[in-house]
């Protein structure tokens, strides 16, 4: 019992370490001025919420949720670059949290912590962490999503971790396959079509 206390507080010691350097990591590399889709963000963040929810954004291809929480964001805690950037790079230091919980309920623990901190020093979600835009808050809701759907089915259905990693495995075969297979002769029907070949 102490042994098992012992390994479990190491391991969230462990994770606090790999989500503080992300956070870290995240901040540190903070240095550019907006762009204009971050811009873009920071003027429907300034729009009232009840706006955001109505047909009004009709004229935006992106969901309301982020632009809402920013503006509620701001409201706290001002709309300066800095300020602003720190509503995403929490989102994204968040999804670390989610894989790692991920990768102990499929595999184990080792695994979690390897894959959390793998992501917690990949550049491309960094980079995207940093960014005032919805990516990292998507990409820790889908992570949510798949971890809240893995765990229900192992619980409910009684499907083992094995058992569900096999069937992932086989199904994301299958769709690979039927991508491949079709890709080149979907290539050659378009090569035949005047539309595709620019005549």
């Amino acid at each position: 019992r102490a042994l098992h206390d012992q390994a479990t507080r190491r391991q969230w010691f462990l994770l606090v370490l790999i989500v503080a350097a992300a956070f870290a990591l995240r901040i540190w590399g903070e240095r550019e001025s907006m762009f204009i889709d971050e811009i873009a963000s920071v003027h429907f963040a300034r729009v009232p919420i009840a706006t955001l929810w109505s047909d009004w954004m009709v004229r935006e291809t992106n969901p309301p949720l982020f632009y809402a929480l920013l503006g509620l964001w701001t409201d706290a805690v001002g709309d300066s670059d800095f300020a602003m950037r720190i509503l995403p790079i929490i989102f994204s230091c968040a999804g670390i949290v989610l894989i790692f919980l991920l990768g102990t309920r499929l595999f184990n623990v080792t695994t979690g912590l390897t894959a959390a901190a793998l992501t917690a020093v990949s550049a491309q979600n960094v980079f995207f962490g940093q960014q005032v835009r919805g990516y990292s808050l998507g990409y820790t809701a889908s992570l949510a999503v798949f971890l809240a759907c893995v765990m229900l089915r192992i619980s409910i259905v009684g499907v083992s971790e094995s058992a569900f990693l096999r069937r992932g495995a086989c199904s994301s075969f299958r769709t690979w396959w039927r991508f491949t297979a079709t890709q080149p002769f979907s290539c050659f029907r378009c090569s035949r079509t005047s539309g595709c070949s620019g005549r």
